[in-house]
């Protein structure tokens, strides 16, 4: 049987970070509900469902995202596909509707789970947290801060013009991905950045600066960069040299692909 201590229902983040705060034995919710029995039990909950963080505003310069905003409003968010359909798009590679549901977008990048495709695809955006007592972070620097007990309160995402593409390979379309690969281009330059590794998603920034340097003309050479640049492991499904073989595989369709759609935008690709 499942033991729960308490469940508490604070009215504002600083309250919640609070309560969080006082017990190394507190775990967030984004209702009363949502947590793995094993995940529960024993422990003491707060909800999030009334700190009002459940919200998408389409502001003049970004994208908000609220905390407790589940990923299925998120794939019906007629705002997030007019900013950018590649991360629209991640949303319909989950294919359990439950957790599509029950998965909240604060969640997912508080999780930082190696194997996230959400992940890979908001890194190759311009993407800042929101702390509760914390303020701005970017995502970038929150995905490699060692784990500390925060609250995200809200996701801010720059509109730009911008195309995003990825690729996820996993063994069957329910599967946990084995790499995910993700490829931007803006007015600012490109993004390229690798997840599943199994480490978390991160940016190979050698390769990148590579690529805005001698464009798209380097990229069967960048391709191979960012595999020698990010480190690569045998877990699951795939190994080291399968994970750096399908790395080069990949970027080397997604890099001319972004390039060419870029273009069809009618914007000046490097």
């Amino acid at each position: 049987m499942t033991k729960i201590l308490d469940v508490l229902y604070p009215t504002t983040p600083e309250e919640a970070l609070t309560l969080y705060k006082e017990d190394e034995n507190t775990v967030f919710a984004a209702g009363g509900g949502g947590l793995r029995k094993k995940d529960a039990s024993g422990r003491r909950i707060i909800a999030l469902s009334e700190l009002g963080l459940d919200y998408i505003r389409d502001e003049e310069e970004e994208l908000v995202i609220g905390a407790t905003t589940a990923l299925a409003a998120l794939e019906q968010s007629a705002a997030v596909e007019s900013m950018c359909k590649g991360l629209h798009c991640c949303f319909h590679d989950i294919y359990d509707k439950s957790v599509k549901k029950r998965a909240t977008a604060g969640g997912v990048v508080s999780g930082k789970h190696p194997f996230s495709i959400l992940l890979p695809v908001l890194l190759t955006l311009t993407v800042d947290v929101v702390l509760a007592g914390r303020g701005r972070m970017s995502l970038e620097n929150y995905l490699l801060c060692p784990p500390v007990r925060d609250l995200i309160c809200e996701i801010r995402i720059l509109k730009e013009k911008i195309h995003v593409s990825y690729e996820v390979l996993r063994p069957l379309p329910s599967d946990e991905p084995v790499l995910v690969a993700a490829v931007s281009l803006s007015s600012r330059g490109w993004n390229i950045v690798v997840g599943g590794r199994p480490g978390i998603a991160a940016i190979a920034h050698n390769a990148v600066a590579e690529l805005n340097e001698k464009g798209i003309k380097a990229k069967d050479n960048v391709a191979v960069m960012v595999r020698d640049e990010l480190d690569f492991a045998d877990f699951g499904a795939a190994s080291e040299t399968e994970r750096k073989e399908m790395t080069v595989a990949m970027l080397k369709r997604l890099l001319p692909l972004v390039y060419e759609e870029f273009g069809k935008l009618g914007y000046t690709a490097i």
